[in-house]
């Protein structure tokens, strides 16, 4: 028989352990389940190259003993058993053709009734070492205490304590041993390469397993609620605990949260989180928010198929089985005042993230609409029209305050959220924001906390380096971007040229620091547009904003233009290329439109003047419009390029009532329209501002010329512009 350590055995058996979040299980049949004889057996077939894992699952643990480490004990005895608060598992492999050589020892496990005097001293021994090698894990502490919290019940720990040693007689053991040891009493799942005549074989070995003295004993309920243990230790460790009368929903937020596991209890699941000390509140309230979540809304992902099967057995779902537990160890070596500080700092911070959970709000909530605004600033806003749901989070900021040495940082921090995200996301920057936009199935609630937390997350630094070459890349490929933009918002790039240059990102080594600044509550925005009531998804969506710091508001940015109307930059190309800048003063809100709808105009116009068109567009925020034009060239028709300019722009003509269509048309886009929402605050499209077209056409064009040698400089355009 294969003996492992518990926590390992809980990992293995139930495939739960350490992931980086999020990451839900995916969907997986549920084992087959039959009753032979009285013994529960699930199949889980699968191939694993002639290999079958037995585990043999006896419902009673620590908490069916008395005292406690009755159960560990009695696991022990019985052949390296390892009990749980509400279960004992032992595990067998054997090859598929001898399959009775799995089953043989699992049988002789439940047959344990007679322990020795040497052995019981044995085992005696063992439980002290073994709690004495507990004693300098504050971890483990941690964890025995959280679960205990939630659960409302001590007696969860399977090492059981010193005080109880007394009673652990030989004659406490076998009598552990008949009450509870029988087949009536056991699940077995069998997994691997399964032979055809499974059931039939299981049924001829087991035929004659031995039977237990006693049914499965009650189980109080456990009762909704959060509480806290505390207890001294070596150092400092934090544990939270969550429980769950829904295996699938405890499946689902142990995959969110990196190094957590999961193991089944009589009537629910419990979801063990690690939480360090600077990152305790933030857990807390991630956790908190998940629990409210799941029990409100459900989930229809399946768990792990062994996992599910387990909870069930042991009756999950028979309770409310919501509950929420945080045990902290404190170091005991500072003195009393060092832990009671210990205590109360820790409490007061579990107690604010549960309060963040259930935030408080104000605003309108209708069948409708919503238009709230959290305590911590963040706002959400909803409008519910028919079709599919778009959703966007949205902060404030980012591209328009990042200097030119970190020019791309908001585009790389986005593209690095996204690929934390497991649901179907997109990143975007624009002049003056940055975040994600999903469509989500309006029938899945549960998706929309799951996009927002994926905007929430902190990307690894392989993540972040991904993010950063394609940022990268993609300014390589259009350098023509960032050169509009040092003419245009010399001090702040990102507003004119928002997805970055290659210098700039180049120079974004970490994002801490960008990220603790922009998420928080007074720079973010949820907004919904779909087929969602309003306010259930502010239900949703508010209490995973709820645990954001407040923050500070992004600043308006100053507009700085720059100095002089001509630039030489470096370009690697075989030609010459040439961007055109055009920049004027406006506030209007259909300015955007206007800027992209001109330079879509001029783009035409100049290749009907015979200019090689490489990109165009516009886009207006912070009370600036502009319009920007590139295209390659050849030196010798250099100086003729400034003259073809200015005649596109005098001809490029807006049809203005096509513009205004398309953009009615482009409202039914549901990511479209959200972000939209989130950036104006309305549904309705922006009407093209034709006046800002016109200051276009008249504006004075800035010059930008990319070669290899940028040193050549452009005496043909000064010229031309001194005779102007």
């Amino acid at each position: 028989m294969t003996r492992l350590g518990l926590t390992a055995v809980l990992l293995i058996t139930l495939g739960c352990g350490p992931r980086r979040g999020p990451a839900p299980p995916a969907p997986q049949p549920q084992p087959a389940v039959a009753e032979v004889g009285r013994l529960q057996v699930a199949l889980r077939p699968r191939a694993t190259q002639g290999l079958v894992r037995a585990s043999l699952w006896l419902d009673a643990g620590s908490r069916d003993g008395a005292p406690p480490a009755l159960a560990t004990l009695a696991g022990w005895v019985a052949g390296g058993g390892m009990a749980t608060p509400d279960a004992t598992l032992f595990e067998a492999r054997c090859e598929r053709d001898e399959l009775e050589r799995c089953l043989e020892p699992l049988g002789a496990a439940l047959a344990t009734r007679l322990v020795d005097a040497e052995r019981h001293a044995a085992l005696r021994a063992r439980l002290v070492d073994a709690r004495r090698r507990a004693a300098t894990d504050p971890a483990r502490r941690a964890e025995v205490l959280a679960v205990s919290a939630a659960l409302g019940d001590s007696a969860v720990d399977p090492l059981g304590t010193a005080e109880d040693d007394e009673r652990l007689t030989l004659e406490a053991i076998q009598g552990f041993l008949a009450a509870h040891y029988g087949v009536e009493r056991a699940l077995l799942i069998l997994e691997g390469d399964l032979p055809e005549d499974t059931t039939d074989r299981v049924a001829g070995a087991t035929a004659t397993w031995s039977h237990a003295a006693g049914p499965r004993g009650p189980r109080d309920p456990i009762a909704p609620g959060t509480h806290a243990a505390f207890e001294t230790a070596t150092a400092h460790a934090r544990r939270l605990a969550a429980v769950f009368d829904d295996p699938a929903s405890a499946a689902l937020v142990a995959a969110r949260f990196e190094g957590s596991r999961l193991f089944p209890l009589r009537g629910g699941t419990v979801v063990l989180v690690p939480a360090r000390r600077s990152a305790l509140e933030d857990t807390a309230h991630r956790l908190a928010a998940q629990l409210r979540l799941v029990h409100r809304e459900g989930t229809a992902r399946p768990s792990d198929p062994t996992a599910a099967i387990v909870s069930r057995w042991l009756g999950a779902g028979s309770g409310e089985g919501r509950a929420l537990g945080l045990g902290a160890a404190c170091a005991e070596g500072r003195g009393l005042p060092e832990i009671e500080a210990c205590e109360a700092s820790t409490r007061a911070v579990f107690e604010r993230a549960l309060a963040a959970a259930e935030p408080s709000h104000q605003g309108d909530i209708s069948g409708e609409a919503a238009d709230l605004v959290l305590a911590n600033g963040a706002r959400i806003r909803a409008r519910r029209t028919p079709g599919p749901l778009g959703l966007v989070v949205r902060f404030t900021g980012g591209p328009s305050e990042s200097p030119a040495s970190a020019h791309g940082r908001a585009a790389i921090a986005a593209r690095a959220l996204a690929a934390t995200c497991d649901v179907p996301v997109r990143p975007f920057v624009e002049p003056t924001g940055w975040g994600l936009v999903a469509e989500a199935d309006p029938n899945r609630p549960t998706e929309l906390a799951e996009v927002v937390e994926c905007a929430l997350a902190e990307p690894g630094p392989g993540t972040v380096g991904r993010a950063r070459q394609r940022v990268r890349a993609l300014a390589r490929r259009r350098p023509q971007r960032t050169w509009v933009a040092r003419i245009i918002q010399p001090a702040a790039p990102g507003l004119v040229a928002p997805e970055g240059s290659d210098s700039g990102a180049a120079a974004v080594v970490e994002l801490e620091d960008f990220l603790r600044t922009a998420r928080v509550g007074r720079r973010v925005e949820v907004a919904l547009v779909g087929d969602l009531d309003p306010g259930r998804a502010a239900e949703v969506i508010g209490p995973v904003l709820g645990g954001l710091p407040a923050g500070e508001a992004a600043e308006p940015v100053t507009r700085t233009l720059a100095e002089f109307p001509f630039r030489a930059e470096s370009h690697e190309g075989s030609e010459p290329r040439v961007a055109v800048a055009l920049a004027v003063p406006s506030d209007a809100r259909g300015a955007s439109t206007a800027a992209r709808a001109f330079a879509a105009a001029l783009a035409r116009a100049a290749r009907a003047e015979g200019l090689r068109v490489v990109d165009a567009g516009g886009d207006a925020a912070e009370g600036l419009a502009w319009a920007h034009l590139a295209f390659d060239v050849p030196e010798d028709a250099l100086a003729e390029s400034p003259a073809r300019v200015e005649r596109a722009i005098a001809r490029a003509r807006v049809d203005l009532t096509a513009m205004a269509r398309s953009l009615r048309w482009a409202t039914g886009d549901a990511r479209r329209a959200a972000r939209r929402l989130a950036r104006d605050g309305t549904l309705e499209p922006p009407a093209p501002a034709g006046e800002v077209i016109e200051a276009l056409r008249s504006a004075s064009p800035a010059y930008t010329i990319g070669r290899e040698d940028p040193g050549l400089g452009f005496p043909s355009l000064r010229r031309r512009e001194a005779g102007r």
